[in-house]
């Protein structure tokens, strides 16, 4: 894969068929490096580099992407500032006992990344957007999610499906050992 982003140029795109690769993948700016779907096309990649890094105003879908270990680097998807698109993945971290307390799927550091329909599997958080600018100023803001946490599935119309503790309880069990496993074929959280 990265053989075939590293010769890309502005507005290509690069299919990848089913299969598993292993290697860091950097995909280049303006370049879409589009999978044949999370459980048909795999990224695995271990040890100082993330697995994927994103460059400006890139397209990342279609992909289980897995940390393999030994974990030196903080996230498995790395955006920087770079705005591109993450959809349609499925984001694993296979060794969660090795990495450190603040470990994330995605980290994107400012760049209005869009980050849609992945699934974020054993890391500590799923995504950390840390920038916050306002004007010429900005502060940087350590963003924490989980599905335990009574505004994750909080609508925008103040509706919240899984309002107490029991319901959430519920949706992880049954998202953990049930849909996933339909889906995908393995056990993991969402």
């Amino acid at each position: 894969i990265q053989e075939a982003t590293a010769q890309s140029l502005d507005y290509d795109t690069v299919f990848v068929l089913p299969g598993s690769y292993a290697g860091m993948v950097r995909i280049p700016p303006r370049v879409s490096l589009i999978g044949s779907g999370a459980p048909y096309t795999t990224i695995a990649a271990s040890g100082d580099s993330n697995v994927v890094r994103c460059g400006y105003q890139s397209l990342l879908r279609g992909f289980t992407i897995r940390q393999t270990g030994p974990v030196t680097q903080w996230c498995a998807v790395w955006c920087g500032n770079s705005g591109p698109t993450i959809e349609d993945n499925v984001i694993v971290n296979m060794v969660p006992e090795s990495h450190p307390n603040d470990f994330q799927g995605i980290f994107a550091n400012g760049g209005l990344p869009t980050i849609r329909r992945n699934y974020i599997v054993d890391f500590e958080s799923g995504i950390d957007i840390s920038d916050e600018v306002k004007g010429d100023a900005g502060i940087r803001i350590r963003n924490w999610d989980s599905c335990m946490f009574p505004l994750f599935t909080k609508e925008t119309s103040g509706h919240n499906p899984r309002p107490s503790q029991k319901e959430r309880w519920r949706q992880r069990v049954m998202h953990k050992f049930r849909y996933y496993v339909d889906n995908f074929g393995a056990i993991a959280c969402v």
